[in-house]
């Protein structure tokens, strides 16, 4: 499995079949809003980190939305990385899906042990709303250090 391809095709995907209230009043939500574009259950989460006087980066941050909304949290610098760039025949988003097991077991295999794992019946990403709430976990949070 090449994953920077294969997660690079995905999310391409994703982002061509986004919703079109997405990109509606981005700036406006950035400038008058409490990290806007993160879940409270991630808020809670990063608000345990001091990022005063950090950089912090995303990768894969499409538009950075996330990444400006992590900055509400004290960040003095961040920095985004994307390698989006559509450029292939087009299969579905799906079809990317990786199981649990293979990120655990690349997080392992790359030396990162888990601190902290949260799972949630609803996903983050709207793409799935139709099974939300239906005690599947769709969405996660999780921590890890490299050892």
């Amino acid at each position: 499995m090449d994953y920077i391809d294969s997660n690079k095709e995905a999310w391409e995907e994703a982002f061509e079949n986004r919703s079109i209230e997405w990109d509606k009043g981005k700036l406006y939500r950035l400038t008058t809003e409490y990290c806007p574009y993160l879940e409270k259950e991630m808020v809670e989460e990063l608000k345990k980190f001091d990022f005063t006087s950090s950089t912090i980066a995303q990768f894969c941050c499409n538009d950075g939305r996330e990444l400006l909304s992590i900055t509400k949290l004290g960040a003095k610098q961040a920095v985004g990385f994307d390698i989006a760039g559509k450029s292939y025949e087009s299969k579905t988003f799906t079809s990317y899906s990786y199981t649990f097991s293979d990120l655990l077991n690349a997080l392992l295999k790359n030396g990162i042990y888990i601190k902290k794992l949260r799972e949630f019946d609803y996903d983050i990403s709207g793409l799935f709303d139709i099974l939300s709430g239906k005690g599947i976990p769709l969405s996660y949070i999780l921590i890890g250090e490299k050892l």
